[in-house]
């Protein structure tokens, strides 16, 4: 029954991270076993915890930050000075 109400979730378009999370509530409720309600929240705020992945949403945000600030059209086209001549230009 779980795959089903996956799938049916995810086609009625509902978010992918809603979809994992209810049809995991939706499990424990058929299971009977509520050993499971009390270990979820933490498995699920275990998950937030990893800080190799804060790497990802600061990276964009620097890259955002230099966007705005027009340092990226700098940093090109000093890419460009150096490598402009060169066959493949700023590809290399």
């Amino acid at each position: 029954m779980t795959p089903i109400v996956f799938l049916f979730k995810l086609l009625i378009g509902v978010p992918v991270a809603l979809v994992l999370a209810l049809t995991a509530i939706w499990y424990i409720w058929e299971s009977d076993n509520t050993v499971l309600f009390d270990s979820f929240a933490q498995k699920m705020f275990s998950g937030i915890e990893n800080y190799g992945l804060l790497a990802i949403p600061l990276f964009m945000l620097t890259g955002e930050i230099m966007n705005e600030g027009g340092m990226t059209k700098r940093l090109i086209n000093a890419a460009r000075v150096f490598v402009g001549g060169f066959s493949g230009g700023l590809a290399i």
